[in-house]
């Protein structure tokens, strides 16, 4: 077994104060099965300021402001920004279909447009926005548009003001998208200046009362919010008053996008719950839009509202003294024994909650799937892609790399990998691990396509053009719906466009 670095530790005293200061200052929620996590932020945190003893960090974080220096490593070290462009491919349908036109014809008279992605990440979410406007608006120079992005992350938001993505960031997107709206900087993609424009990056913490305000009206009068995969982090009673704001700022008709696991009907009132085309989202009371297919539902108020609303009723609904005399029950009620799911079940549950995008669940039926069976390598292939996919390469590749240990012929996890390595810019070996890849599995088209790109890098034209006729010649015996394995919703046919787009095929 490869040699691994000690994890740090927290006591118990520490882990849960520190975990009280976080949630106060972040909103952020971290229960007993992140604590290793917790702690390698920690550690991670006190070293970028310099390595301060456990207790003198606590108490810088104390007397420090959350938006200020001493915050700012550990709050990049403990969010998750995973993010892509073109993320959840219905939820975007339903951007480009249905919520974009509706507040573009609202807007049409006074060419005036104001979005926000709020929790940004690296910039993906907003930029989609900013490439969907210039497909749907011909004249969108002539508009005052603006969709700020902002995020409790600065590390992050500096990243997504350079605007230069590497292939991860493209992994559900066609190559006509970034051949038309990028510029090819070898190891990156940077997007167009004139989309770049369209977007306003700030910091914000979503968790404190600090918005809207009357002085910033950047954050009143919105047409559209998307705060996407954000508040599975948060525990209900922050996210019942961040909704409270999101409604505050948004225009009358407005529209919230949440993440397809956030969508709760009580956290969201006084919203209107709408679904189009099967998604879920909320429009902030006022003149309907128009679109068919809808279907609306009054979202019903918190629990506490309704109490207070049926209140008379329960004080004269009669209490147990009341009811008619009954006999009591001749034995006790049998409660039956609880058995525990095996690691069997815990992963499959973690599947289902897979195919729900609830990727918190998921995680935690792997993690408790793993403590029963150590080394159940599907469990550590399912935790290496959620690490990957949120932007943690080496914690991903510490769990791929478990699973590898357990099964070492395992295709799908010598291809996940590959791209880790790939990402980290480990040509020569990542290339080596895809070879691998086709040795157990000469069928795997994507890795014959990401073996044909790094080939083409490393300057072996020949080799990268067989390899990419190889992935072609495979793709051309299967239906064109074909859903790859490899990926989460790529088919064969999107593959093959995509090569034929590629300069030089």
């Amino acid at each position: 077994m490869p040699w691994r670095k000690p994890q740090p530790t927290l006591s118990d005293s520490d882990f849960q104060r520190f975990r009280l200061l976080i949630l106060e200052r972040t909103g952020l929620m971290f229960d007993h099965k992140r604590r290793a996590a917790v702690a390698q932020a920690l550690t991670e945190g006190a070293h970028q300021v310099g390595d301060p003893s456990l207790e003198r960090y606590f108490n810088l974080l104390s007397a420090s402001p959350t938006d200020g220096p001493i915050w700012e490593p550990l709050i990049s070290t403990l969010t998750v920004n995973e993010s892509y462009f073109f993320r959840d491919a219905e939820q975007i349908e339903v951007l480009r279909r249905c919520l974009l036109p509706d507040v573009i014809a609202r807007r049409q008279s006074q060419r005036r447009l104001r979005l926000w992605s709020a929790g940004c990440a690296g910039g993906e979410e907003p930029y989609t926005l900013a490439i969907l406007l210039h497909q749907l608006i011909p004249d969108l120079e002539r508009w005052d548009a603006l969709i700020l992005a902002t995020d409790i992350d600065r590390q992050a938001l500096q990243r997504a003001e350079r605007a230069a993505y590497r292939d991860w960031s493209f992994r559900n997107t066609s190559a006509a998208i970034r051949q038309s709206y990028f510029n090819d900087n070898g190891d990156c993609l940077e997007l167009h200046s004139h989309l770049r424009r369209l977007v306003k990056f700030a910091y914000l913490n979503l968790a404190e009362d600090a918005y809207p305000t009357p002085s910033d009206p950047l954050l009143s009068g919105l047409d559209l919010i998307l705060c996407r995969n954000v508040t599975i982090y948060l525990p209900e009673p922050v996210i019942h008053a961040i909704a409270g704001r999101f409604y505050q700022s948004l225009a009358s008709g407005g529209w919230l996008m949440v993440g397809a696991s956030e969508t709760n009907d009580q956290r969201y009132h006084p919203f209107q719950a709408v679904n189009l085309r099967g998604i879920t989202v909320y429009q902030k009371a006022g003149k309907m839009a128009e679109i068919p297919g809808r279907t609306v539902r009054p979202v019903r108020p918190p629990l506490e509202e309704a109490t207070k609303e049926t209140g008379e009723a329960k004080r004269e609904a009669p209490g147990r003294g009341d009811l008619p005399n009954t006999a009591p029950p001749s034995s006790p009620p049998m409660i039956p024994k609880v058995v525990p799911p095996n690691a069997a079940a815990l992963y499959r549950e973690g599947e289902d909650w897979l195919r729900q995008r609830r990727l918190a669940d998921a995680r935690r039926c792997f993690e408790a799937c793993l403590s029963q069976e150590p080394g159940h390598s599907a469990a550590c292939q399912q935790l290496a892609r959620l690490e990957a996919n949120a932007g943690r390469l080496a914690e991903a590749r510490r769990w791929v790399e478990q699973a590898l240990e357990r099964e070492p012929l395992r295709v799908e996890s010598h291809y996940l990998l590959a791209l880790i390595k790939q990402e980290q810019g480990e040509i020569e070996p990542a290339a080596a691990q895809f070879r691998k890849v086709i040795y157990l599995e000469p069928g795997f088209i994507l890795a014959h396509v990401h073996l044909g790109d790094l080939y083409q890098k490393l300057g072996q034209s020949a080799a990268a053009a067989r390899h990419r006729a190889q992935a072609v010649g495979l793709g051309g015996r299967l239906p064109s719906d074909t859903l790859l394995p490899g990926s989460d919703d790529l088919t064969v046919g999107h593959v093959l466009a995509l090569l034929r787009n590629t300069p030089g095929y």
